[in-house]
């Protein structure tokens, strides 16, 4: 995490990051997963954590961004002209949500948070968590996020178990039932699947570092 004494400053570090980061896995050839959520705000407001509000926004659009996006806080509207909002709409990789599209963002978060190690937890009982259709759900978390809810709620759960790996809190079966899997095959498909490489494989390694 990174402070910025202005918002330009912060946008035009994240642009360049995600430029030489794309420079060197096209040259390199290697697969690097970044993700980037920027926020701005003021350092005392309801909140009583110094910067509070503005740093759990930011954590949440990390968490939710695809890899290789910036993800930006509709906040920095506020500290932007317009002239240069309309400049970084400009950029693919970044994106600057609508209030009400962040608003959102946050209840799924929260939702997911509450849920996640469910595993009974389907699609629908989701979207009525959420307080909304099935396809509603589906619509609204696609066109924000790029996942579909099931795609969101397998990435949150494997980031969780990562903590759990590291951790050495259980063994392979274990840890897939506690971060939500339905079965220890299905938790390795996924997690090879995202990651590259089994959870076996990366439990030995952290064992031998």
């Amino acid at each position: 995490m990174a402070t910025f004494a202005s918002v330009t400053n912060a946008i035009d570090c994240a642009l360049e990051i995600e430029s030489i980061l794309h420079i060197i896995k096209s040259t390199l050839n290697i697969n690097l997963m970044t993700k980037i959520g920027l926020s701005a705000g003021v350092p005392v407001t309801g909140n009583d954590a110094f910067f509070g509000e503005t740093i759990q926004s930011t954590r949440r659009l990390c968490n939710i961004a695809q890899a290789g996006k910036i993800f930006a806080s509709s906040t920095l509207s506020d500290y932007l002209p317009t002239s240069d909002l309309k400049k970084i709409n400009m950029f693919d990789s970044l994106r600057v949500f609508k209030p009400s599209e962040e608003d959102f963002l946050k209840q799924l978060c929260e939702v997911t948070h509450s849920y996640w190690n469910d595993p009974v937890l389907t699609v629908q009982t989701f979207s009525e968590r959420m307080g909304m259709s099935k396809s509603q759900m589906y619509r609204k978390i696609v066109s924000l996020t790029g996942y579909s809810p099931n795609e969101f709620l397998n990435e949150y759960r494997l980031k969780r178990s990562l903590k759990l790996l590291r951790k050495f809190q259980g063994n392979i079966s274990e840890i897939a039932y506690e971060s939500g899997f339905s079965s220890p095959s299905y938790f390795s498909k996924c997690f090879y699947k995202r990651y590259g490489f089994l959870p076996s494989d990366f439990l030995r390694t952290t064992e031998l570092n």
